[in-house]
């Protein structure tokens, strides 16, 4: 062969490596940007794994995790004095969160809600994540039925999609909220147990309705993941026993859905599961079955 054919030859070949390499590297990008947009800007940790017959997925820290992938993902727990706060008692709402993807920036994500939202006043309370620019905060939202309080928007915390998160509402002395967050990383270890702040009313708020406390896709098209656990507890001086109840939550897992006559741990939530009809005796978080 001659030394202009060889020329010509290994020319034809860069061209059709440039070509090939135009064309992908684009392609290549796009999809690398789509997967980082899905998750939310944030790497993904799949704490997942199949189930025995290879099909439904198993979470390995909450194996009955509620799992909330349409709009008529909901569970509801109904009503009782379990859900209120009292007036000489402390009450604590823990929640297991497992985030597909984070709120759009601006935006507010509910993931419960136990309030009357056709009521004049609106009574009630009820749980969000919201992004505000590159970071994710609580927003509890606490209101009696004379009208007194609003949204409460809290310190940053960490939030990242495919990992669980446990934040613990506590409302104390009648007049105080305060908002705790820590990171499930598994079965035995809960880390990083922030107080992400507090309100004083400066009076007493105690919200009340019949309403059931509704979890999962409370709005249509916005909370996508996993429920894990619930925990409700009533007492005193429980501000002091935030940390102690964040730390014992694989303890009650273990011990299956513990009940005693101050609280009530539910960790088998598909039983509450709904169709997206929330039933109701009078106006309330919802009102029809919603379509996808």
């Amino acid at each position: 062969m001659s030394v202009i054919g060889t020329i010509r030859d290994s020319g034809n070949v860069r061209t059709v490596l440039l070509f090939l390499i135009s064309f992908l590297l684009p392609v290549l990008i796009l999809f690398a940007y789509l997967q980082w947009r899905g998750s939310g800007g944030a790497a993904v940790t799949p704490t997942t794994s199949l189930s025995s017959d290879g099909k439904q997925p198993v979470d390995e820290i909450f194996p009955e995790a509620f799992p909330v992938v349409r709009a008529e993902s909901l569970i509801e727990i109904p009503n009782s004095e379990l859900l209120h706060p009292q007036e000489n008692s402390d009450f604590m709402i823990v929640l297991a969160i497992n985030l597909r993807r984070l709120p759009r920036a601006g935006s507010r994500m509910i993931v419960a809600s136990k309030f009357s939202s056709y009521s004049p006043a609106k009574e009630g309370y009820a749980i969000a994540f919201s992004r505000f620019r590159s970071t994710i905060r609580p927003e509890v939202y606490w209101k009696n039925k004379s009208g007194k309080g609003k949204w409460y928007t809290f310190s940053e915390i960490a939030v990242t999609p495919g990992e669980w998160v446990t934040l613990a509402v506590t409302h104390y002395d009648n007049q105080f909220l305060g908002v705790h967050s820590s990171m499930l990383i598994d079965r035995e270890r809960n880390i990083g147990i922030k107080l992400a702040g507090g309100y004083d009313f400066g009076e007493p708020i105690i919200p009340r309705n019949e309403e059931p406390l509704v979890i999962g896709a409370v709005e249509r098209n916005k909370f996508r993941g996993k429920v894990g656990a619930l925990g409700l507890i009533r007492g005193v001086d429980l501000e002091k026993r935030v940390e102690e109840t964040l730390q014992s939550v694989h303890e009650r897992l273990e011990a299956g859905n513990p009940q005693e006559d101050d609280s009530l741990w539910i960790f088998d939530l598909n039983r509450f599961a709904t169709d997206g009809r929330v039933e109701k005796k009078g106006k309330g978080n919802q009102k029809k079955k919603r379509k996808e």
